[in-house]
């Protein structure tokens, strides 16, 4: 019938007969027996015939208290009652610990002293290597499964030493990754040498030979002490260099200066706690210099040379203390091939559960 209909749009309105039959017939049935149609067509006998009586209403049995189902149930209660929650929390109890195993145990901070020529990133790798390998070859339960070309035991550094610096590195491994910031933020030490004569790129040796100065008649030891006080202070304005890991426009200044690029860093507030000079013979300097987290050695040497007329680089950069950590105690980058000299350390620094770490051994 639809069929039919179907290319007669105008016989299918809603009040044509066909539209009205098929409504009807999709339509519930409507109860005879309606408030308004009783009151007109009456069939209950007590209504038409006064002497005949209804029979008094039938009261339904009382129900047990026991019986009464609440209209809504807690969702953590089961069938019989009992809630769940309890039988999980006794399950969670019952369970066993899982066995200590080396790897979750490896947890604290020790120092590393960095040689010259290798950034911060391959001591770390380092260190992981050592310690993922101590692990496969111990029969820890935590290696099963783990790839070697992914790391899975957390290590990171307190702080970058340039490639061309040396000295002080704090390494955190485990959970003790965490706490690594607040080394970031501490006071560090560092002996300085500077080289008057000319500047470079990069602020060190490595860079090229610019801005050079044709004579250092203005580089004595009485100019440079008293431009010493202008450096130190709580905000002492500083514009870090080109070549830094600092983000300009949301990419690393470095990688903007090796493209050739032409920008500058907007200058900064830096910490300068001590800035002192150790040694003087020229064209060179020593300097020891104790800042905030943030600060660039680098800038504050050729800030000193420009504020004397001069000019010049950093030739040798060592750090010497980063927070409580200093040279003493510190790992050589040759003894990290050995795991346990690595696991030595951190039971000497205190910085691991010296009691868990021998229980996992």
């Amino acid at each position: 019938l639809s069929s039919l209909v179907a290319p007669l749009p105008k016989l299918w309105t809603h009040k044509s007969p066909l539209f009205i039959a098929r409504t009807c017939a999709n339509r519930t049935p409507r109860p005879f027996f309606t408030p308004h149609r009783m009151a007109s067509n009456p069939v209950n006998p007590t209504d038409t015939d006064p002497t005949v009586k209804s029979p008094p209403p039938v009261s339904p049995p009382p129900v047990q208290s026991e019986n009464i189902v609440p209209k809504k149930s807690s969702p953590f209660k089961r069938p019989d009652g009992e809630d769940f929650r309890v039988q999980f929390r006794e399950f969670l109890d019952a369970k066993p610990t899982p066995p200590r195993t080396l790897a979750t145990a490896l947890n604290g901070v020790f120092v590393v002293d960095k040689p010259l020529g290798l950034s911060s990133a391959a001591v770390v790798g380092r260190v992981r290597f050592a310690l993922e390998y101590y692990c496969r070859a111990s029969g820890d339960p935590a290696a099963v499964g783990r790839s070697k070309r992914k790391p899975w035991i957390k290590v990171g550094h307190g702080g970058t030493l340039d490639p061309l610096a040396s000295g002080v590195l704090v390494i955190g491994v485990g959970n003790s990754t965490k706490d690594l910031n607040t080394f970031l933020k501490g006071d560090k030490e560092y002996i300085t040498t500077a080289l008057f004569g000319y500047e470079t790129a990069t602020m060190d040796s490595e860079g090229e030979k610019m801005n050079e100065v044709a004579d250092l008649l203005n580089v004595s030891v009485e100019a440079i002490e008293k431009k010493l006080p202008e450096f130190i202070g709580d905000e002492v304005m500083q514009r870090p260099p080109q070549f830094s890991a600092l983000k300009k426009d949301g990419v690393r200044a470095y990688k903007r200066a090796r493209d050739g690029e032409d920008f500058e860093l907007e200058p900064r507030p830096v910490k300068v706690v001590t800035y002192e000079m150790l040694h003087f013979d020229l064209p060179r300097a020593e300097f020891r210099i104790t800042c905030g987290g943030g600060t660039y050695v680098r800038s504050l040497v050729q800030d000193l040379a420009r504020a004397i007329g001069s000019a010049a680089h950093v030739a040798v950069l060592r750090r010497t203390k980063q927070g409580q950590f200093g040279l003493d105690g510190c790992v050589a980058f040759d003894d990290l091939q050995d795991a346990e000299v690595i696991i030595n350390a951190l039971k000497k620094g205190k910085a691991v559960n010296s009691d868990g770490l021998d229980a996992a051994q």
